[in-house]
């Protein structure tokens, strides 16, 4: 059988199976080594680092921490106690935080359709269904982790699922929303391919967390470059915080094409230098979502932490924001666009 992704490994499906045919090892699956080598190994401090950007942008999601938690009942998770939420699993958090990053983009997914690429054991598809009601939530991966979700899911009593092979994904399907938590990335070019014709192309939004690791594994995957040619009016982001280095969220908007843009980016200032150039580079339709770095502006004071200044304006009104170095700036206009 010919690979075709970095975690489609026999070991990796032969756990899955396990858990499936016994219910003991379904109730740790999670720290059995050929699992949590592909999932569930998220460190205490990547946790936390999740904790504070969901606290940061989107404070309000810790009223639902109790209902989030419901994600680390079954499979065994390795769970940290954190300072304002108690115990809770880092790879929980990781799927919080993709769930703020679409608060903040302004996605709703209240009755809407959604794909997820590469779902593990539901995980995502859990915690976003505590926050939004969907109208519907494919889930599309390996036959053996689709059976994982399939029963994980159904013992959290989410609803509206439905889990269906790659190659029994059916032509012309509109989907509101495509999420991939690095699976797609992770995908030979041939699979990514498939999923591009049958998911991305149909898909009014997308969501897509990447690596580009691929090579170190003797997988041959679309580069960054080659994704944002493909993808019509796609524009990447910086992962944040950043799990690895070089990671990227790549994200697109159908319906934001032909909009009027409210926002314009009149100047920005870095350590005292002009960047006003590379920072309105980043604004794609009326978002301005980038991370403060010297890598991204150079270092005009070495030693000195620094802060970007921004003037925009925003539907004839002007406005100022302020970020430091090495965290993130997201600006929206306040003429709010749903899907």
């Amino acid at each position: 059988m010919n690979r075709t992704s970095i975690t489609d490994t026999d070991r990796y499906r032969k756990i899955i199976k396990l858990a499936l045919d016994d219910e003991l090892v379904f109730n740790i699956f999670k720290i059995m080594p050929d699992y949590s080598e592909v999932l569930e190994h998220v460190s205490y401090n990547l946790g936390k680092e999740y904790l504070n950007s969901i606290k940061r942008d989107n404070p309000k999601l810790l009223d639902y921490i109790e209902e989030f938690k419901s994600n680390d009942i079954y499979g065994g998770t390795n769970k940290y106690y954190y300072d304002d939420i108690g115990e809770i699993s880092p790879t929980t958090l990781r799927y919080i935080n993709v769930l703020s990053n679409l608060i903040t983009l302004d996605i709703d997914l209240n009755n809407k359709d959604i794909i997820e690429i590469g779902v593990g054991y539901g995980g995502q598809c859990l915690i976003l269904s505590k926050y939004f009601k969907f109208k519907s939530y494919t889930l599309v991966d390996l036959e053996e982790p689709l059976l994982l979700s399939k029963k994980y899911l159904d013992l959290n009593n989410v609803n509206n699922i439905k889990c269906i092979d790659m190659n029994k994904l059916e032509d012309n399907i509109i989907y509101d929303l495509v999420i991939s938590n690095y699976a797609y990335s992770e995908c030979v070019k041939e699979i990514q391919e498939i999923y591009y014709e049958k998911v991305i192309k149909n898909s009014i939004k997308g969501y897509m967390v990447l690596n580009f690791t691929g090579s170190y594994y003797q997988i041959n995957s679309y580069t960054k470059e080659e994704l944002l040619n493909k993808i019509n009016d796609s524009y990447l982001i910086d992962e944040e915080p950043l799990s690895s280095g070089g990671n990227k969220i790549l994200i697109w908007d159908k319906n934001e094409k032909n909009k009027k843009l409210n926002i314009k980016i009149l100047g920005a200032i870095y350590g005292g230098k002009d960047v006003t150039d590379i920072v309105s580079s980043h604004l794609k339709f009326d978002k301005l979502s980038i991370f403060v770095s010297n890598d991204l502006f150079g270092d005009p004071k070495p030693l000195v932490h620094k802060n970007l200044y921004v003037k925009y304006e925003d539907c004839d009104i002007i406005k100022e924001a302020v970020a430091q170095e090495d965290s993130f700036l997201i600006i929206a206009s306040h003429k709010k666009n749903k899907i």
